[in-house]
């Protein structure tokens, strides 16, 4: 089985994937190093680590979907997290049964009340964000907020599950590692 974990930024990603690796045993591969190692070693492809998160997404899913492809030939349990998943383009292999995917976000929250749980909650892996001035990050989670409604409804109209991180992080982490491990809530 192919898992997708996508979602915005900070929304708990890295953190269900790496519960993933260690509980079920399935390897993962972040896009944020893809996305990272095609913008600096093949700049020709003009992939631009400042861009949108999901317009950035429309320009590696060819890569991602020859990828997986390549990864279900395998006949391999594999992970792809990231927030450059676009749900619509996801939705296609969810469909054809050759994967199981999820999307996380916060979109009831304001940046302001995100921000104050990333600084509550810091010092894990991947913690740029928190030594940032104040202002850079209001911003870059003011842009997750409005990610993860874009993405929220995206899910929607593709029948895919959303897993609202911003409220009660611990109970949605736990809801969407149950549905990719048993596809169940």
């Amino acid at each position: 089985m192919i898992y997708f974990i996508g979602g915005a930024s900070r929304s708990g990603k890295s953190l269900l994937a790496s519960r993933m690796m260690t509980q079920a045993g399935v390897p993962w591969l972040s896009l944020d190093v893809l996305r990272m190692g095609l913008v600096r070693g093949a700049p020709v492809l003009g992939l631009n680590a400042e861009a949108d998160d999901l317009e950035e997404a429309a320009r590696l899913w060819p890569i991602i979907r020859a990828m997986t492809e390549n990864m279900i030939d395998d006949g391999r349990d594999y992970l792809i997290e990231g927030a450059c998943l676009d749900p619509c383009d996801v939705a296609t292999l969810v469909a054809a049964g050759e994967a199981r995917a999820c999307f996380l976000g916060y979109p009831r929250l304001s940046a302001k009340e995100k921000a104050g749980f990333v600084l509550q909650f810091r010092d894990g892996p991947n913690d740029w964000l928190t030594d940032e001035p104040r202002q850079v990050m209001l911003a870059h989670l003011l842009d997750g907020c409005r990610t993860s409604r874009r993405i929220e409804k995206s899910c929607g109209e593709v029948d895919l599950p959303f897993f609202d991180t911003g409220c009660d992080f611990g109970i949605a982490l736990s809801a969407a590692e149950r549905w990719l491990v048993a596809g169940q809530f």
